[in-house]
């Protein structure tokens, strides 16, 4: 599972205006839809977030495709407005026989939300085991 945030997103809105806003996710959207395999699934996940499902992928191409994703939404040409291009920070985490679904996308959000500590405009994963 992977969780997408779009970085200082509410600058977009604020500054560019809410269509602008609403632009820049449907061009997320359709690079995110480019950049996966038919049989996985992803979608909004509400606000500014974006959740894909790899099924059936390993650890390596999780990560490969996350990184992926995050370059090429941030070679994409969509700006802020200052000029710089929009970046994504990107939480990954992978299902274990016995989690729920809330309990992959709960670690997904741990990491993103390290990714955007650490900077932003970054790939993270979550640990395999708790900590």
């Amino acid at each position: 599972v992977m969780l997408l945030d779009v970085d200082h997103f509410k600058s977009i809105n604020d500054l560019l205006g809410h269509q602008s806003g609403d632009r820049a996710l449907a061009q997320i959207g359709r690079i995110i839809a480019e950049n996966v395999r038919g049989l996985d699934v992803a979608g909004r996940f509400g606000g500014e977030e974006f959740l894909v499902l790899l099924r059936d992928a390993s650890r390596e191409r999780a990560l490969q495709v996350a990184e992926r994703l995050r370059g090429a939404i941030e070679t994409s040409g969509i700006a802020y407005a200052d000029g710089k291009p929009v970046t994504v920070s990107v939480g990954v985490s992978y299902a274990l026989p016995t989690d729920l679904t809330s309990d992959v996308v709960e670690r997904a959000d741990r990491a993103l939300y390290r990714a955007k500590n650490a900077g932003r405009n970054r790939v993270v994963e979550a640990p395999l085991v708790a900590i």
